[in-house]
This record gives C-alpha cells, structure tokens and sequence, in this order.
C-alpha cells in the first residue's frame, strides 16, 4: 500500500525505467489497464534504449523456504507451547510447526489432512479440504472448513479431527438457535475466540455468528443476511465477511468489499 498525491492509496503502482510513476490503481479488475499501459511503455522504452539489457539479478539476503512447500497460507494460530499452525488451504491440508527460532527458522512437527482434496464422507474425517481460518481454545484446534460448510476441531492431545458444528450442506438460516451438528452454516471463512465464544465470519449468508464453547450453541451475532456494508448496530448489513480478530472487547472484520 502506498501514499501518494497527497490522500491517495493505491496498492498497485507502476513505474517507468525512469523511477516516474506512470499510474495507480487500487482494488480489483485493473488487470487489462494495467497490462495496456505495461506494453505500452515497454514500447517506447525500448524505442528510447532505457530498458535493462537483461533481467534484474536480485539475491535476498536470506531465505527460509518450507521443506514441504506450504502454499496458500490462510490463516495462522497463535503460538501454543512453540508451536504455529497454519492452514495450508490449496495442499487441504493444515500444518504444524515449531515457533521460528531466531534465524526465523521453523521446524515440520505434524501434518494434519490428506493433503489432497477429498470431500468429506460421514464417519471420515481424516481430510480437511481448503481450511481457511483456524482458532485455538480449550486444548481444541479450530478450523473453519468452509468448503464442507462445517467447523472442525482438531484434539492438541490426540490429534484427531472431528466435525464440531454444521450438517456439511449449505443453509440459508439467517438466525440460529441449534447446536453442533444439527446447525447448519454457510461457508464459514474465518474464525476468533472472545471469552467462552467462538466467533465465526459466515460469508455465504453474509454474517458473523457466535457459538458457545461449552455446548455448540450457535446464533447470529452481527448482520442482517443482506450484502451491504452499513455502520450502525450489530444488526446492519455486512459484505462477506472473511477476517475476524479480536482486541480485548472490540471485533474486528475484515469484509470482502
């Protein structure tokens, strides 16, 4: 992201041999002005004689690469006794690791997931296809698994994986009141822990649900069900949430627009 003329922000800049800033965008569907603008100036540069004769050569300083090659990392969990997890969605699978060192090294402890995508069958819940936010509570690791419509809870003490709450089929229940599974979700994204609550972005029905720790309860928390983005109470509209986190009372979400 950055500041430019002034109260600009732009998160894609482009710059010309010359260190000229030709354009800014920002947000999304840029792609084809951008891609004009780019062989446009490789036109005329290349006219000029100002492009590189060759690629840049760039050596970082140091790099830590994964011994597994983890992509698409999602979400990562607060340390617990030194150890990290990250959900490694497009591998479906989720990593755990040692806390970085201070070299910024991490070491492989335990892979959770198939790592490939399989869907879930009943009794089978060995894979955990795309997980996407991840939350840690109660000695219980948990994932939103937002393909099956469902939330998983990884045991820290067994390791094994169960389905914690949805019935793994879309619903369109805007309100809530079941527990477990027998209350069905819609495309949970991401997850936060506030107090004995478990908090859940519900982008399919444009909500923010909360479910109680202790038994599964789950009920909406914040949004109407219409996609819209409105200040006000916690019953205004909300665009697909996809991002919570929590600072002391306040809940923080990120939306999709």
């Amino acid at each position: 992201m950055a500041r430019l003329r002034g109260a600009l922000l732009a998160d894609r800049v482009l710059v010309d041999p010359t260190g000229a800033i030709v354009t800014t965008v920002a947000g999304e569907g840029h792609r084809d002005e951008l891609e004009q603008a780019i062989a446009s100036l490789l036109e005329q540069h290349g006219q000029r004689g100002t492009l590189a004769a060759a690629p840049l050569a760039l050596t970082p300083d140091a790099a830590v690469r994964s011994p597994r090659g983890s992509r698409s990392r999602q979400g990562a969990g607060r340390p617990r006794r030194g150890r990290l997890f990250v959900a490694d969605t497009a591998h479906h699978r989720i990593v755990v690791a040692s806390w970085p060192d201070e070299a910024g090294r991490a070491s492989l402890l335990r892979v959770i997931g198939a790592a490939r995508r399989a869907a879930r069958r009943p009794g089978d819940d060995r894979h955990v296809p795309g997980p996407q936010g991840l939350a840690l509570a109660r000695g219980r690791l948990f994932v939103a698994d937002t393909e099956n419509h469902l939330v998983r809870a990884v045991d820290l003490a067994t390791w094994e994986v169960s389905t914690w709450a949805g019935t793994g089929e879309m619903t369109y229940d805007f309100a809530g009141g079941a527990r477990g599974t027998a209350q069905g979700v819609n495309s949970p994204w991401d997850l936060a822990v506030h107090g004995s609550r478990l908090l859940v972005a519900m982008a399919g029905t444009h909500q923010v649900w909360r479910f109680e720790l202790g038994n599964a309860l789950g009920r909406a928390y914040a949004g109407t069900g219409r996609e819209d983005l409105e200040d006000g109470r916690p019953s205004a509209p909300l665009a697909q949430p996809s991002g919570l986190a929590v600072a002391g009372d306040t809940l923080w979400i990120a939306t999709a627009r």
